[in-house]
This record gives C-alpha cells, structure tokens and sequence, in this order.
C-alpha cells in the first residue's frame, strides 16, 4: 500500500509471509565432519513475517531522498541453530537510505545503503553436528550486516 501525503512525498507499507517450511529443509553438506563423507542438516525454517515501510521524498526536480525499516521474524529457532550455522538468517531488525539524482540528458544516479542490526541465537550444548571434543559447547550465530549499492540509470 502506498500514499501520497502531498505531491512530492510517498510512503508505502508493505508485508510479506515467506513459505519457508516449503524449503531447504535439510541441506546436505560434504567433508570430513566428524569422520563421515557428509553431513545432512535439518534446517527446518519457521515461516516468516516482514513488514515493512518506507518514504521517499523529492527534494526538487532532480532529487529524492529515501528511507525504510524492515522487521522480519526470525525463521530459526534457537534450538536448531547448530543446524544453520552455514545460514545464520539471525537478522530482524534493518534500516535503509538513499537518493537518486537526475544528472540531466535521461541520466541519473542512485545510492542505497542499508544496516541490519545483529542479532545473536544460541542453542543448546552439543546440539551442533559440528561440535569438537566431545560435543560440550553451545552452538551460536550472530549475524549483522551492511550493504551499500550504486546505480547508473537511464531513462529512455
């Protein structure tokens, strides 16, 4: 859903509900773990809610400006982190920014960054099939993340 408040300003909300019980739910993984030619992993997501909103505004005829928050639930459960180590889509909370500026001639170009905010899951000891020694420690993930994109566009 999106509005416009006034002319030069728009704000969308959107959510979204990822399926992900209908995928990857065991992922098969091969080297030498714990003496065996491969490992199978029940990763077994929970689906998942996003919401999110955000707002542009045009500053003036050749800039707008952007931001957005984005809650997702997290898919894993703490109990079966051990088994998503190599997927720690730990992450709930993120926030982005960005503008676009019309260079003239149809050019334009456009910056974006986005932070998501870590978030740590720790699971049980000796849950993890990858644990050394005997299996005494809880396995954990933590994942944040920063991205930043630059675009070069062109309006025919």
């Amino acid at each position: 859903m999106a509005i416009h408040p006034t002319k030069q300003w728009l704000i969308s909300v959107e959510g979204q509900w990822i399926n992900w019980r209908s995928t990857l739910n065991t992922f098969k993984i091969y080297g030498p773990w714990n003496g065996q030619g491969s490992v199978s992993l029940g990763t077994h997501w929970s689906n998942q809610w996003v919401a999110n909103i955000g707002t542009q505004y045009d500053v003036n005829n050749w800039l707008q400006v952007r931001a957005g928050y984005t809650y997702g639930s997290n898919p894993i459960q703490a109990s079966n982190i051990g088994n998503n180590i190599l997927f720690p889509a730990v992450v709930e909370n993120a926030i982005t920014f960005g503008s676009t500026q019309k260079l003239g001639m149809g050019w334009k170009l456009t910056e974006a960054y986005m932070h998501a905010f870590a978030n740590t899951l720790t699971g049980a000891a000796g849950s993890s099939p990858f644990a050394q020694n005997g299996g005494t420690q809880a396995p954990s993930a933590t994942l944040a993340e920063n991205s930043f994109g630059l675009q070069v566009g062109y309006d025919f």
